[in-house]
């Protein structure tokens, strides 16, 4: 999948694409910034929650240096600051300027999930830095028809959402009004947002995710918000 095409990412400018929600975030960065990488971008990752570890290409400070010196050898580098021996989180305002002058393209994870498919963010997420271009919502079209205290992240806030008890199966109106009640009604109108559904294999899904597109689509009377599907990483 050209992701670059099908998100409408611009090839000229600066961008500051923060992606959030569940069920892909980390497949939808590392194909960006494949892609990126592949059309001569520079490229740097950073997150402002915390994300995993990688074990190459990262320099967990705030030496720019170092981070410049990785940048230009590699074409792309992920910053950030070690939380624990799992994680890492992210740098500094005056560290994340600076990352934004010597890129072409930051990207940012800017919403933990805890590897579920599914997610309603708390008030105080997700946390996206205001120099962002494009918000990404990723979800995994495998939550329909699984049960909600099972796959969705924060279910005890999606539950109220939806006025459902923590057996409820998820229908495709509910994913769509999760989505569209965590990540979208409240927007800032001043950043692009994209909806992707992740993790779309068979026919079914690929009519399951139609049926999720159909019911934000109705619920966004502007219809200012881009809507995709597909699979962000081969099975």
């Amino acid at each position: 999948m050209d992701l670059l095409e099908a998100l409408h990412i611009p090839n000229e400018g600066k961008m500051v694409i923060s992606v959030v929600g569940a069920g892909g975030k980390t497949s939808c960065m590392e194909k960006l910034k494949e892609q990126l990488v592949a059309k001569g971008k520079r490229v740097i990752i950073t997150t402002t929650t915390q994300m995993y570890l990688p074990t190459r290409h990262v320099v967990l400070n705030e030496d720019m240096n170092a981070i410049k010196s990785t940048l230009n050898r590699d074409g792309f580098v992920i910053v950030g600051t070690k939380a624990n021996e799992e994680k890492m989180k992210g740098v500094s305002q005056a560290c994340f300027l600076q990352l934004l002058l010597i890129s072409d393209v930051l990207l940012v994870e800017a919403d933990g999930s805890r590897r579920l498919p599914i997610k309603f963010p708390a008030t105080f997420e997700p946390v996206i830095r205001e120099q962002t271009n494009r918000v990404i919502v990723v979800t995994g079209i495998d939550s329909v028809g699984k049960k909600i205290s099972e796959v969705c992240h924060r279910f005890e806030l999606a539950k109220q959402i939806l006025k459902v008890e923590e057996d409820h199966l998820l229908d495709e109106k509910d994913v769509a009004v999760l989505i569209y009640k965590g990540y979208l009604e409240n927007r800032n109108m001043n950043q692009a947002h994209t909806v992707f559904l992740n993790k779309v294999d068979t026919k079914r899904q690929d009519q399951m995710a139609d049926t999720v597109l159909k019911y934000i689509e109705e619920m966004e009377h502007t219809q200012s918000i881009l809507l995709k599907k597909g699979r962000l990483m081969q099975s």
